[in-house]
């Protein structure tokens, strides 16, 4: 391919351009995107900020993350009987006690012998002592359903709470739920048990945590003070707002979003117990359904009906997806003649390495693996309305999501089983609206419009829903079906693309990294020119870098998000329902939350791509005061408040720049990258200029009143104070009645950004500029090792974080 050429008209039409050169290093994982919208920041009361730096930190405290789960949880939570719980989510037959098979006449079925209250000497004195006790009855329930239906695999309660899995992850639940025939992965060894501490009673039951096998997690607690969940005295449930409470459903939903990320599901189930009383859970991809907490210990058939049923569930009904199937040894034979051979004399290069990375787990720990190898089928609708079916394999994911809410992205590495190569497959939950369009209906109509890679756009080879089982219903989730708040559900999705692409991070030079953004920017224009269709999330982790032979270029993903032309036309993008990762979303977007989706949003959002990554891998005027980085890049990305109706702006510093047509910092050793990076702001203060803010102040956040203890009252100024300051003697004669009226030859502001164009140029006068601009190497990520910083009101308590809890935490 040529070199890029400017165009003075528009954007060059060649691209991706052959901007070629040494191909980054092995790839590092991904910095996962945001479970939301919003970054994970408490909320910002009204009260005035303080700022207190603490000590380094490059990960968040486990009980502190924890917090955070729990009160995520907490804003989508629905609770109903237990009667009621098990119609919705787990229907059938009901246990029936008084006519057992007679080889279980003699097995214990209630928890009659728990002594909780008692001083006694055989009564219970800690939780590890409950473990065994819960482990036999459920065992017998499992085995007497087992017994029913010997079509259905045996399930097995197992003690957990000793072993961790055959990885790094320490999160151990008390107990687990796992299918007999998975026992390679959780069961212990003769010696592993010989030194296993524990009294005889638990040593029948003690195994590993697997969570790529476990079918539901169980949480127990024997100190009333940590319960999850307790009954008021209306009957309803309530989350107790202790520290200690608040860790235990933390602890329980940590596991559940562990297990969500390694395996295939539509839901899950989860059991807390706090000595005699029961919690069961489900969640989905919308929000946590519970039960009124019971007593198990006096009503033993509500908790025993539940495992008995479980135990007669298929696996959709268990949660699990029937469509995503463990891989036969003969088609992980197919695969591996296919993956790349590791040579210690020679390091992978470009997709190599992604290919590698997938598999590699499976490939060495075989059944210890915590990736195991699935085999995944994908189904399409074609033109003609037939149904289509496609096979690929997947192993571990190249990015996910830690969330149990929201798409739950998972991007994979897939293997095509019927064309042997190697493509990209993205497994999320879109929402169930009519009014929402799905990412493979995008990609259809980019086909359509005759888009291919030459236009900076990715390909879809298939995709379409996931049917339940085969059939022609879709897997939904049901959870919305209970919040009292109206909610969309979602539906499970699959979309494979042809590129396999690489994390915007994985650039060698500024240079470079402005070529793969321009090559994104030229994908978007695009779309939106030919397709009429707005990305609305423009962001660093939608931008990716894509390999050709030796030439590197870049495309924009992640259309899920995205707005149709006639649908901004027809103003069906609700006012306040604002989507985007919050630091590169539009500043007046964030000044004004009402305010619906435009173009030049879009095209802002490329500029604050740009910024982000010049600040966190380049040098510049604040490389060398790290605490003063930390506040700048908070208070220009990551400030978040909320009105009084709840919806969420921010970052009024980033708004004051681009008023202001300046970064705020200046880079250092790279003139050209500098420049380029001051004529971006100038070019988006041109368009603030030209656009009536006064025509936005309806879109304005709505802020409480001003409390009276705030106000203060002022002296009249009257006309006799005003005779006391003297007149200057430089000031204008002007009328008393006189306005100021700007000079007539001033120039009329641009809307600069309303489309492709202006910022089209400016990228290829950059890029283009081969003999002057080398471009500076990357150094190593800058906001990883910012400190703390802790936003705190007048009375000390902490209410905001900084940008080392964010996404930038990660990454090369």
């Amino acid at each position: 391919m040529s070199d890029t050429n400017t165009n003075d008209n528009d954007l060059i039409s060649d691209l991706p351009g052959s901007f070629t050169g040494d191909n980054p290093g092995p790839a590092t994982f991904p910095r996962t995107p945001p479970g939301s919208t919003v970054p994970n920041i408490s909320d910002i009361h009204s009260t005035p900020l303080k700022v207190a730096v603490a000590s380094q930190c490059a990960t968040p405290h486990l009980k502190a993350y924890r917090m955070e789960i729990a009160e995520e949880i907490a804003k989508y939570f629905s609770s109903t009987s237990i009667d009621s719980w098990l119609n919705l989510w787990l229907p059938g037959k009901d246990l029936d006690l008084d006519n057992l098979p007679e080889e279980f006449s003699n097995k214990k079925f209630h928890f009659q012998d728990l002594i909780l209250e008692s001083k006694e000497e055989d009564s219970i004195k800690n939780e590890g002592q409950l473990y065994p006790k819960l482990c036999e009855v459920i065992q017998n329930i499992f085995d007497l359903a087992h017994h029913e239906k010997r079509t259905r695999p045996r399930l097995v309660i197992e003690d957990t709470s000793g072993w961790k899995e055959h990885s790094s992850i320490d999160n151990l639940p008390d107990g687990s739920v796992y299918l007999e025939s998975d026992q390679e992965a959780y069961r212990l060894t003769m010696d592993e048990l010989k030194t296993a501490q524990g009294s005889a009673e638990r040593k029948p039951f003690l195994a590993r945590t697997a969570f790529s096998k476990s079918l539901m997690p169980l949480e127990i607690k024997f100190d009333p003070s940590a319960e999850a969940f307790k009954v008021n005295k209306k009957g309803e449930i309530i989350l107790p707002d202790s520290a200690t409470s608040i860790q235990t459903r933390g602890q329980l939903f940590e596991y559940c979003m562990t297990i969500f990320g390694r395996q295939p599901r539509q839901h899950l189930f989860a059991l807390h117990i706090c000595r005699n009383m029961a919690t069961l859970v489900v969640m989905d991809r919308v929000s946590v359904s519970a039960t009124i907490p019971f007593d198990y210990v006096k009503e033993p058939l509500k908790l025993l009906t539940f495992f008995y049923r479980l135990a007669l569930s298929d696996s959709s009904a268990l949660g699990l997806d029937p469509t995503m199937t463990l891989a036969s040894d003969a088609d992980k034979a197919v695969l591996a003649d296919f993956l790349p051979v590791v040579d210690r004399s020679k390091e992978l290069e470009g997709d190599d390495v992604l290919i590698h990375e997938a598999f590699s787990d499976s490939r060495t720990n075989g059944a210890l693996s915590i990736w195991p190898v699935y085999k995944v089928t994908v189904t399409s609708k074609e033109e003609d309305n037939t149904i289509s079916t496609s096979n690929f394999l997947i192993s571990k994911p190249r990015t996910s999501i830690p969330s149990l809410y929201g798409r739950g992205n998972k991007g994979y590495i897939a293997f095509d089983l019927e064309k042997h190569d190697f493509v990209f497959l993205k497994d999320s939950w879109r929402a169930d609206s009519p009014d929402i369009h799905s990412e493979v209906e995008v990609y259809k109509k980019m086909q359509e419009a005759g888009l291919t890679q030459d236009d900076c756009v990715a390909t879809m080879r298939c995709g379409g829903d996931v049917p339940i089982d085969g059939g022609s219903a879709m897997q939904r989730t049901r959870s919305q079906k209970l919040l009292k708040k109206r909610a969309l559900g979602r539906i499970h999705c699959r979309l494979v693309l042809n590129e396999i692409a690489h994390h915007m991070s994985n650039y060698d030079n500024s240079r470079q990294m402005v070529f793969i953004i321009q090559c994104a920017f030229y994908g978007h224009k695009q779309v939106w020119t030919k397709v009429g269709i707005l990305h609305g999330d423009v962001s660093d982790n939608n931008i990716m870098v894509v390999y050709r032979g030796d030439s590197i270029g870049g495309i924009l993903i992640d259309w899920d998000l995205c707005k149709h032309r006639d649908d901004l036309e027809e103003k069906k993008v609700r006012n306040g329902n604002r989507s985007g990762t919050w630091p590169f979303i539009s500043a007046l977007r964030l000044q004004y939350p009402k305010k619906s989706l435009e173009l030049s949003d879009d095209i802002e959002s490329f500029i604050h791509v740009i910024t982000w990554h010049a600040l966190c891998y380049h040098k510049h005027s604040l490389s060398s005061v790290p605490q003063e980085l930390a506040l700048r890049v908070h208070s220009w990305f990551l400030n978040v408040q909320r009105d009084v109706d709840g919806l969420y702006y921010g970052c009024l510093a980033k708004f004051e720049n681009i008023v202001g047509g300046h970064p705020g910092f200046e880079l250092l050793d790279d003139s050209i990258f500098n420049q380029l990076i001051q004529d971006l702001y100038r070019l988006a203060q041109e368009h603030y200029k030209a656009t009536d803010l006064d025509d936005f102040k309806k879109f304005r956040p709505a802020l409480p009143e001003l409390d009276e203890t705030a106000k203060v009252r002022v002296k009249k100024v009257s006309r006799s104070d005003v005779q006391k300051i003297p007149s200057s003697d430089d000031e204008d004669d002007y009328e008393s009645n006189t306005t100021y009226v700007p000079p007539a030859d001033q120039p009329k502001p641009v809307s600069t950004l309303e489309d492709h164009k202006r910022l089209g140029r400016i990228f290829s006068r950059y890029v283009s500029q081969l003999g002057e601009w080398k471009g500076t190497a990357k150094v190593n990520n800058q906001f990883r090792r910012l400190p703390n910083v802790n936003f705190t009101n007048e009375q000390g308590v902490v209410i905001g974080t900084n940008v080392s809890k964010t996404k930038a935490s990660s990454g090369s």
